[in-house]
Order: structure tokens, then C-alpha cells, then sequence
């Protein structure tokens, strides 16, 4: 089970990647922020899953997981930083 989940994140990851970078506009990455991150999120999906690994099998999957979340969190307030600039600069016709 923890090499699927450790799957599952690499793809949860990427596949966030590439929808935060397409994003056009501040509702699509709050939409992403949800579904990645949200209460019922991938992410916080695979953090529940830990529950049923064993507790010698928790701590490394637990980092990977956290470190996915971390990593997320990073794209989606870069994101919003270019969004938001893009934003500016046509209100300002910069």
C-alpha cells in the first residue's frame, strides 16, 4: 500500500502542477487550492490513508505527504502573484 500512495502523491503533485499553471484566474486556483488541499482535498486524502499503514511506515509518507502540501502551497501563491500582476497591469495599462 505505501508505494501506491507514494504514487499516487507523485502524481497528485504533478498533475496540480500543470492545472495551477494553467490557471486563468483567481477562481480556477481557489477551485485548485480545494481540490488539492481542501478539507476533503487529494492531499488530505492521502493523510487519512496513513491511518491504516503500520507505524514504522507513517513517518516517511507522512514527510513525502507534507512536503507535496508545501509544495503546492508554493505553486498556487506564485501563481496568484502572476494572476494578480497580470491583473494590475491591465487595470493600469501598464
Amino acid at each position: 500500500m505505501r508505494k501506491e500512495l507514494k504514487k499516487e502523491l507523485k502524481e497528485i503533485e504533478s498533475k496540480a502542477g500543470q492545472a495551477v499553471s494553467e490557471a486563468k484566474n483567481l477562481g480556477e486556483l481557489e477551485d485548485l487550492r480545494i481540490k488539492y488541499l481542501g478539507k476533503k482535498g487529494m492531499v488530505t486524502g492521502i493523510l487519512r490513508e496513513m491511518g491504516k499503514l503500520s507505524p514504522s511506515e507513517r513517518p516517511s509518507l507522512g514527510k513525502l505527504a507534507n512536503q507535496a502540501k508545501v509544495k503546492i502551497e508554493e505553486l498556487l501563491r506564485v501563481r496568484k502573484r502572476q494572476l494578480c500582476r497580470e491583473l494590475l497591469m491591465v487595470l493600469f495599462r501598464i
